[in-house]
């Protein structure tokens, strides 16, 4: 497959100060194992836009693994990232993926409750 090989240069991108973002999104398209821990790393990198790549291409991967750290980045200071956490965890729908969409969910309306 072509685009396996692109797949480590991808992986190297993703530290790139202006590009990252779009490897973490070449990377989900490919949706390649290979790239999932990377991926995984980069939810916590510095940039944002990569952390938000990041996220919707771990819910392009639909991995188990990719679960747990999709569930952190719904804590994410970014309201973005958080939504792209959201749509990849009901892609990757595992009860533990749907359960904690539910209780974010749930944490949205009750504050949006308080505020109003």
């Amino acid at each position: 497959m072509k685009a396996e090989k692109a797949v480590g240069p991808l992986i190297q991108a993703l530290n790139h100060k202006e590009c990252g973002w779009m490897a973490a999104l070449a990377l989900g398209k490919i949706r390649s194992e290979k790239a999932l821990m990377p991926l995984i790393r980069a939810l916590m990198d510095d940039k944002i836009k990569v952390r938000r790549a990041s996220a919707w291409a771990l819910g392009k991967t639909q991995s188990n693994k990719a679960v747990w750290p999709l569930i952190k980045a719904l804590k994410d200071e970014d309201e973005e990232v958080r939504y792209w956490a959201v749509v990849a965890l009901e892609k990757i729908g595992t009860p533990e993926a749907m359960k904690a969409v539910e209780e974010y969910k749930k944490e949205i309306n009750e504050s949006s409750l308080r505020n109003n």
